[in-house]
């Protein structure tokens, strides 16, 4: 097949692609089946067509959560975060116990710095889902974000993240995070073991490299250092 006849069959590939994704004139007053075609247009990375298909599903449901969520979604990456800001909080307000609302909406405030908020939805997650240890790692970073010096807080840090470790091992990000809550209480030699336990799991990791030197510096063993 030469260059002409490949342009040629992306084409016509791209004309039936568009062809599907055009919305059917029999679901435009069905929230549900808007989602279905919202969702359908975000398979294919068309977020704004997307964006404005779960408005009008929003408009004629404005009770569900998930298509807000899903508005919010979509907004998020089409680069519109204070307008996905604002679904992701009506959908919080209407399904307060969905995870991946709290989720979402908590890593969007964290993106625009508000630490507090943000970590106290990662701890709502938490509650719902223990083992979740995405929600682990980023609550333990916005405490350490809003430099809060709590010893309760500390010791939150290192039980939630030995039990996201618990959900995912070779994950040592967060071996690096229980190590640096220790630092913080001041329980450097504990903090060595979890810093080991990092390198383990990736003996080229950066940051366990970097806190292990510098705990052993606190340790004065500056021979191992």
């Amino acid at each position: 097949m030469n260059r002409k006849e490949r342009r040629t069959l992306q084409r016509r590939q791209s004309r039936k692609v568009a062809a599907k994704l055009q919305l059917p004139k029999n679901v435009a007053d069905e929230p549900a089946a808007l989602r279905q075609h919202g969702d359908e247009l975000v398979c294919h990375h068309r977020y704004s067509e997307a964006a404005e298909v779960y408005r009008k599903a929003v408009t004629l449901n404005p009770n569900h959560a998930r298509t807000w969520g899903c508005l919010g979604f979509a907004l998020t990456r089409h680069r519109r975060r204070s307008e996905a800001l604002e679904c992701y909080r009506e959908a919080a307000a209407l399904e307060p116990n969905d995870i991946a609302i709290a989720h979402d909406l908590g890593t969007l405030l964290m993106a625009d710095k508000k630490h507090e908020e943000s970590a106290s939805l990662f701890e709502r997650v938490l509650r719902l889902k223990p083992e979740l240890p995405e929600a682990h790692y980023r609550q333990n970073v916005m405490w350490r974000l809003e430099k809060n010096e709590s010893t309760k807080h500390y010791k939150t840090c290192v039980r939630t993240t030995k039990a996201a470790l618990a959900a995912q091992p070779h994950n040592a990000n967060l071996a690096v995070n229980a190590g640096i809550s220790l630092v913080n209480m001041d329980m450097p030699q504990d903090a060595l073991d979890w810093f080991k336990l990092a390198l383990q799991i990736d003996p080229g990791h950066i940051m366990a490299n970097y806190q292990m030197g510098e705990t052993l510096r606190i340790l004065k063993k500056f021979g191992d250092a």
